[in-house]
């Protein structure tokens, strides 16, 4: 049996890299989105 505070980190680990992968993809998202919106202001 493993001790529960063991599995606990790992699943806090994984609900934070998921997030944090949502994040990024957010972010970058939303800068590719501006960069476009740049690009064609600018021509």
């Amino acid at each position: 049996m493993k001790d529960p505070i063991n599995i606990l980190k790992v699943y806090n680990f994984f609900i934070v890299t998921e997030y944090s992968k949502n994040f990024i993809l957010f972010i970058v998202t939303f800068i590719a989105q501006n960069l476009s919106k740049f690009a064609s202001d600018k021509s």
